[in-house]
């Protein structure tokens, strides 16, 4: 792969990621359709830590005041009814399908990430997710705070992110898809599903170097194109998260529903050889 190809790499991780069209149902699309070599461990890696960025830059100062509200409501039990708490608490515990899932099953799905098909069926299956979060789900008379949520709902949002586990299923579009189910503003299931993703990509970043530390696998790496990829993942990450929570202050998912559509049918017919 040449040095624009890792840009292009970057770029389609860092937009992805964030906007509900599936990071890993484009990368796979990229991977298989138009003939990309594997990029490597190193650049993966450097990919995710590049969007992990991208949230700190945006949601870092929220991570660690809702971090030190946690720790502070576990050492002085009055402090438990902070609103930073309440957020930590259905943090955590939406955390949970998605590292059970993760612990289950990841290995056994990781040939499905070999399949454009299956990629292009689950870009058919977020759209239909965004579409119905558009168009179906009204905003209730009160709108509830991610600190107001509960158990239940954060239980709820969690099983979406861990659906997610499949190639072409957005993350962020369940996530989000979710949490206006929960009857969330647009902008606090925003900002819900992104403070939810650091810890699944601080887990993705650190299994993958514990599973490849000790051989060596990261050593000798392409040290440039792993920087341009970070780079790249982390600026348009930043561009993408602040492009959707200003979309869904003024309007919904619909559109992102259209694009994944289009682009799973297109997907599905190419790869079928139709």
């Amino acid at each position: 792969m040449n040095l624009g190809a890792f840009v292009l790499l970057g770029l389609v991780q860092g937009v992805t990621e964030f906007l509900p069209v599936s990071s890993s149902g484009h990368l796979v699309i990229f991977r298989q359709l138009l003939g990309m070599d594997s990029p490597g461990l190193a650049v993966a890696l450097a990919a995710h830590a590049g969007t992990l960025g991208a949230v700190l830059a945006e949601y870092g100062r929220d991570a660690v005041a809702v971090a030190g509200a946690f720790l502070a409501g576990l050492a002085a039990a009055p402090r438990r009814g902070d609103p930073g708490f309440r957020v930590a608490v259905a943090l955590l515990i939406a955390s949970v399908p998605a590292a059970v899932a993760g612990f289950l099953v990841e290995r056994r799905v990781e040939a499905l990430f070999e399949d454009a098909a299956l990629a292009g069926a689950g870009l058919l299956v977020t759209g239909a997710v965004l579409y119905l979060a558009g168009t179906r789900i009204r905003p209730p008379a009160a709108m509830t705070r991610v600190d107001g949520m509960g158990a239940g709902k954060a239980l709820f949002v969690g099983l979406a992110q861990a659906l997610a586990i499949a190639p072409g299923v957005s993350r962020s579009g369940l996530t989000i898809a979710a949490g206006l189910a929960c009857g969330l503003r647009g902008d606090e299931a925003a900002r819900f599903s992104f403070l939810l993703s650091i810890p699944v990509t601080i887990g993705a970043v650190a299994v993958g170097v514990m599973d490849t530390w000790n051989g060596g696998a990261l050593s000798g790496g392409p040290v440039l194109p792993a920087l341009v990829v970070a780079l790249v993942s982390l600026v348009s990450g930043v561009t993408a998260i602040r492009y959707l929570v200003a979309r869904l202050r003024r309007g919904g998912l619909t559109p992102f529903a259209y694009y994944c559509w289009a682009l799973g049918a297109v997907v599905l017919l190419v790869a079928r050889g139709l």
